[in-house]
């Protein structure tokens, strides 16, 4: 969540002296778990954490999510949405589709993946892989500044660039899952310029979760630049599996989050507050609606599960 940083510093990046952008994921669950989901599914938007996760999904699933960002701080208006799809496609394999769209006054992002995932058994133990190609939109909005800038004048308003990202599942024991993902496999050059001063930098998480009864802890660690950095969380479900919690920390944020599901639709909220460079403001608020297209069979063996347990 560093885009207010990305706007005090938007014109110098045009220029190319930063490499901040396109690196937030703004879904309600995974930010309640403080970004920790490479090794967590469960719902759509896992292909931007982990295309490999999509092949947990067994239905049809949309996801829609909107994001206030730092909320109380007058400089500029911060709001992310996403839109996310996903269909099995075979038995082992399932393909989805996103869109991320982030605006403020001064400048606009926007990002079209495209992920698939498979599955399959390798001595015993279940994996998955998977893939995400993406198209990058910067946008700059014109004002009295880009008018008159050379920048701007030569190089245009917008810039569109193409991005890889790669990942993988295991499953050695039950309830234990191992993921990796190499983000920024292409690392593009962000900048106007495009003298190769702002390429993002090539990011590996791995990640790990162990689901325990009702509660499942995650954590990642993520390697970028010659750093590494450390994010976690825990999340719990209800035995009825309407009512979820979740909580979580990284090294500039601690989160929290919850979840309803009422029939096919499961509503998800995240509270986010910085902990470090930024002061004054009521932290990030996200919430997600995610439609879950369950098959009449499912339907009908979850309605009988729900008569045993009131009996």
């Amino acid at each position: 969540m560093k885009k207010i940083v990305y706007l005090i510093t938007i014109f110098a990046m045009a220029a190319g002296s930063s490499n901040a952008a396109f690196e937030d994921r703004p879904a309600a669950r995974p930010s309640g778990l403080g970004d920790a989901f490479t090794a967590m599914s469960g719902d759509v938007s896992t292909m931007l954490y982990n295309p490999a996760n999509l092949s947990d999904l067994k239905n049809m699933e949309i996801s829609l999510t909107y994001s206030r960002e730092f909320l109380g701080i007058d400089y500029d208006g911060l709001n992310n949405g996403l839109l996310c799809f996903s269909s099995p496609i075979t038995r082992f394999v399932t393909a989805g589709i996103s869109f991320l769209y982030f605006s403020s006054d001064l400048y606009k992002e926007s990002t079209l993946s495209l992920a698939a995932a498979c599955k399959f058994n390798l001595f015993g133990c279940p994996v998955s892989i998977g893939a995400t190609g993406e198209l990058l939109g910067l946008y700059y909005t014109a004002n009295a500044y880009t008018a008159f800038d050379n920048l701007f004048l030569e190089k245009g308003m917008e810039k569109t660039l193409s991005n890889f990202a790669a990942g993988i599942t295991l499953k050695p024991v039950n309830g234990l899952t191992l993921g990796c993902l190499v983000d920024n496999i292409l690392r593009p050059d962000i900048s106007l310029s495009g003298d190769g001063s702002a390429i993002m930098p090539r990011e590996i998480r791995g990640g790990i979760s162990y689901k325990s009864g009702n509660f499942t802890p995650t954590a990642d660690v993520i390697y970028t630049s010659g750093k590494f950095d450390l994010c976690g969380g825990v999340e719990y479900w209800s035995d009825s599996k309407i009512f979820g919690l979740r909580c979580g920390a990284n090294s500039g944020e601690i989160t929290f989050g919850a979840s309803y599901v009422v029939g096919e639709i499961e509503i998800d909220y995240a509270f986010i507050y910085p902990v470090n460079s930024i002061t004054g403001t009521f932290g990030s608020h996200l919430i997600s609606l995610d439609w879950k297209f369950i098959e009449k069979e499912k339907k009908e063996e979850k309605s009988v599960e729900k008569k045993k347990e009131k009996k």
